[in-house]
């Protein structure tokens, strides 16, 4: 299949150039993104349709390997182990693009589509359980 985002001539290196379904109550967790040196940054680039918005977190290992097995064992309702190191929204209709400057070490990437973590809250439906399609390009390079 085609790959959403087309990156070439670009001297960063592409971890991810995939499209994800997040349907209603549901995590995408991202990783796990191995930063070897230090002065590099994460770059996102991402469109969303199907909601209005989704949450982008960036969390460390430690947090984020908790996070999933409180997400494993306790569905939307489970909380993050800890604070993103990032948070943000992306919104249906406009191009996402950011730099994440980030330290040595290992994070993963979290598409987050429940009301426990950020700041979106999707409507709770049992007859209309919205998706969201986020098409998106992680990439790694040198920091802004």
């Amino acid at each position: 299949p085609q790959k959403p985002w087309d990156v070439h001539g670009s001297s960063r290196l592409t971890y991810e150039n995939l499209r994800t379904e997040v349907h209603q109550n549901q995590r995408d967790f991202v990783g796990p993104i191995v930063i070897e040196d230090s002065g590099r940054a994460l770059y996102v680039t991402a469109t969303l349709d199907g909601v209005d918005a989704v949450d982008v977190l960036l969390l460390g290992k430690a947090e984020a390997e908790a996070s999933l097995g409180y997400y494993l064992s306790y569905g939307a309702s489970g909380p993050l182990a800890g604070n993103p190191s990032f948070s943000d929204l992306v919104h249906a209709g406009a191009q996402y693009t950011k730099a994440l400057p980030v330290a040595k070490g290992t994070y993963y990437l979290v598409w987050d589509n429940t009301p426990s973590a950020g700041v979106v809250a999707p409507p709770v439906s049992l007859l209309d359980d919205r998706a969201a399609m986020i098409s998106y390009v992680l990439q790694i390079g040198d920091a802004p």
